[in-house]
């Protein structure tokens, strides 16, 4: 009896035309929503390694490239037109591809970077644009983009019940390159199946950006309520990532979201949200909050003095603030360096004490640092820390002893020590993320830069990143390059701007302007991560390109 009943039904409904465009669409629309949760909940587990390449073949590659040839696929059995229609943002794209595939053949013809690694990182970028095409050819309707941004949003709560299980133990997490790629349990950052805080950190922004955006302009009580929810139960979260820039970005995004909608009294509830709760709840975001503090004071100079404030004394200063950057970033950096400038006095467990040099290495162009400046900084400390021991403060005269001569020797040695220095160390006391990019991966792209300023030395001239998206860009692909980048986010957000002028559809609205606020918060967070190349992100951000040029077509259309 099911059988003669409810067959017929479902072969009627591929046979009616509107009924079977409706099928399609929904098996598509299912298939980009079971995708992006996929990569959103699913960790970066490599599945092969390739000695030339930075980074390993993954199984959300492989999804990835799956999503494709599904789509592919099924459009061509369905005979769905699968050419997306021209639109100015993808003139762009292409332009920008095109200076990626340039800069970096440049760059392997020139012998600045291996051909395999620099090649194998424009492969990745060209699977990041996967989710735009499958997103334009997929998504049809303004009805299917809504209820893909609010899917979006909605999976916040599994994210972020998934860092709660990772702060009180329970699982741990593939932590992607920030972890070498290995199973690890952290109860001091937590990021969920991401790459390491940096990259849960840039989610957070576009997500709870999207969220403040609809809670702020939209009257329906359950969507209201359901976005508050999201807004709170995300930034908990994002308080227990102890990351500070995605804090100042979702700032930023709120302020932006309050500049188009003029909805200033709940911007202002919810920007004391951002400040009020990560320092409630989490000491550690206290804790490296009053690190950088300290850091901007003495312009960069903490470094200098090992500072022992009661603050280094309490439980807090047991080193687990950056215990995870340092771990990185540090444990291979144990080398000699030059004491002459300053002799930082310190006592180990052992009450032993300690010769520490003042500055960071140098660099070399396209080299990591190996030794010590020579020169003296240009300023110096008005008051001497304490432990600090100047030469002008060394004493004229010695009292007699055993008849030894009363005065110092007129001239120093010219040779100096050198001593062991583990550089972990030297950044026990100092904002270890800060000072690695001011003094350390920032300069080394500077330099990468300055060997090629037009065209850029190729991808990988700097690694995979030196956590500066634009800094980056600029080493890899000069200043044409990073022009073209630019262009394009310029080119994004003017849609945006332009489609929600010109819509009468609040529902539209609120989604254009979330998504607006939200990619000006990522493009803040690009100053000091690498966040349009952090694969999740990358993914979720060319989705929501499709999105909006769905949305402008739209309103286009609708205007003519």
């Amino acid at each position: 009896m099911f059988s003669s009943i409810r067959l017929p039904k479902i072969r009627k409904i591929f046979q009616r035309p509107f009924n079977g465009i409706y099928v399609q669409n929904w098996i598509f629309e299912h298939l980009i929503f079971l995708y992006i949760a996929f990569i959103l909940l699913f960790p970066k587990i490599p599945v092969y390694f390739i000695s030339t390449v930075a980074t390993p073949i993954r199984i959300d590659d492989l999804v990835t490239v799956g999503l494709f040839l599904v789509t592919v696929t099924l459009g061509l059995y369905l005979k769905r037109d699968l050419r997306p229609k021209y639109h100015r943002i993808l003139g762009i794209v292409g332009f920008f591809v095109l200076s990626l595939v340039f800069s970096t053949t440049l760059g392997s013809l020139m012998g600045t970077i291996n051909p395999l690694t620099g090649f194998g990182f424009v492969f990745r970028w060209i699977e990041y644009l996967i989710p735009l095409y499958v997103g334009l050819v997929t998504i049809t309707s303004t009805t299917q983009a809504r209820r893909l941004i609010y899917w979006l949003i909605i999976l916040v709560f599994p994210i972020a019940l998934y860092t709660f299980l990772q702060l009180f133990g329970v699982v741990g997490g593939y932590g992607g390159g920030f972890y070498s790629y290995e199973y690890v349990k952290v109860n001091d950052r937590v990021f969920a199946a991401f790459s390491g805080p940096y990259e849960i950190g840039a989610y957070y922004v576009l997500m709870l950006s999207m969220a403040a955006t609809i809670f702020s302009i939209l009257k329906n009580g359950v969507i209201k309520l359901l976005c508050f929810c999201v807004f709170v139960f995300g930034l908990i979260s994002l308080s227990y990532v102890n990351a500070r820039i995605p804090l100042a970005a979702l700032m930023v995004s709120i302020v932006a979201t309050a500049f188009l909608t003029k909805k200033w009294k709940v911007s202002v509830i919810l920007l004391s949200f951002v400040v009020v709760i990560p320092l409630l709840i989490s000491p550690l975001m206290l804790y490296r909050s009053n690190q950088l503090i300290g850091e901007l004071n003495t312009k960069y100079l903490s470094s200098l003095p090992y500072f022992e404030g009661k603050e280094f004394q309490d439980g807090l200063s047991q080193y687990i603030d950056n215990s995870a950057e340092r771990a990185r970033l540090f444990k291979q950096f144990t080398t000699e360096h030059d004491t002459s400038i300053f002799f930082l006095v310190e006592k180990d467990k052992g009450g032993n004490k300690i010769d520490t040099p003042s500055n960071l290495p140098t660099l070399g162009k396209g080299q990591v640092p190996t030794g010590m400046p020579s020169q003296t900084p240009s300023r110096l400390p008005t008051q001497t820390p304490r432990g600090v021991i100047l030469p002008s403060q060394l004493p004229t005269q010695t009292p007699p002893r055993n008849g030894l001569p009363t005065q110092l020797p007129t001239q120093v040695p010219t040779q100096t020590p050198k001593v062991q220095v583990n550089v972990e160390k030297m950044f026990a006391h100092t904002d270890a993320s800060l000072s690695f990019r001011l003094k350390t991966v920032w300069p080394l792209a500077i330099n990468a830069w300055l060997a090629n300023p037009l065209l850029g030395g190729g991808f990988s001239v700097v690694g995979v990143g030196v956590d500066s998206e634009y800094l980056t860009l600029l080493a890899e692909l000069g200043v044409l390059g990073i022009l073209v980048f630019i262009y394009l986010l310029w080119s994004i957000l003017r849609n945006i701007k332009t489609a929600s002028d010109q819509t009468s559809s609040i529902n539209i609205r609120v989604i254009l302007i979330g998504m607006f606020s939200g990619i000006i918060g990522l493009i803040i967070e690009g100053f000091f991560v690498d966040a349009f190349r952090a694969s999740k992100i990358a993914y979720l951000f060319w989705l929501l390109v499709a999105v909006v040029i769905i949305l402008s077509k739209s309103e286009e259309s609708a205007d003519h």
